[in-house]
């Protein structure tokens, strides 16, 4: 019986492992389970128009309010440009072109739900958004200029977290979130300061 030579046997172990990997992969197929850490659709031209994938938790990118530090699956979808243009994690984000537009859908892990519609860059944006929590109602209408009027129930999730503290927590304000209902009316300029409000 002659010897393998080191190369036929390295050859050998590497086929029985593909072996092993092919069985393995037929058994979930007839199972019905397929595993990865990511899918990419990409259509006729090759271009990759979805991405399902887990994504990692990044503690510095997350709003304060946001309780899970958790790894979450983020489904996102790209035109035919390759700009992503929606995508599915805590809720649903669609943008524009130019990145300047979108509309967000989202359920808060901590109870409420929130929709937002934004025209412009960060700093001259133009927002709308509706929102409920268990205290209440909100609608909340800002301008480029960042002057808001909220009609309803003061919470975090529609002004942003910081600018909520601000103006709940401003010293000598007054201002308290319990202050607040489904027939109050605020308007708030720039800075946070309270303008004129009913009741």
């Amino acid at each position: 019986m002659t010897s393998l030579t080191p190369e036929i046997h390295v050859l050998l172990e590497r086929l029985e492992k593909l072996e092993r990997e092919v069985a393995e992969m037929n058994k979930k197929r007839a199972s019905g389970v397929l595993e990865a850490n990511a899918f990419v659709l990409k259509d006729s031209e090759g271009r990759v128009r979805a991405v399902l994938q887990m994504q990692a938790a990044v503690p510095e990118a997350r709003p304060e309010w946001e309780e899970s530090k958790e790894p979450r699956a983020v489904l996102t979808l790209y035109d035919k440009c390759g700009h992503a243009r929606a995508q599915l994690r805590e809720g649903i984000l669609m943008v524009g072109k130019g990145n300047d537009h979108c509309a967000k859908l989202v359920a808060f892990e901590q109870g409420g739900a929130q929709l937002a519609l934004i025209e412009g860059p960060e700093q001259e944006r133009s927002v709308a958004g509706l929102g409920a929590t268990k205290d209440g109602p909100q609608i909340l209408v800002e301008d480029p200029k960042g002057n808001k009027t909220v009609i309803g129930h003061l919470y975090a999730g529609a002004l942003g977290y910081n600018e909520w503290k601000g103006l709940v927590g401003k010293p000598g304000s007054g201002v308290s979130s319990q202050d607040f209902s489904a027939a109050s009316l605020v308007m708030i300029d720039q800075d946070m300061n309270e303008i004129w409000r009913a009741p």
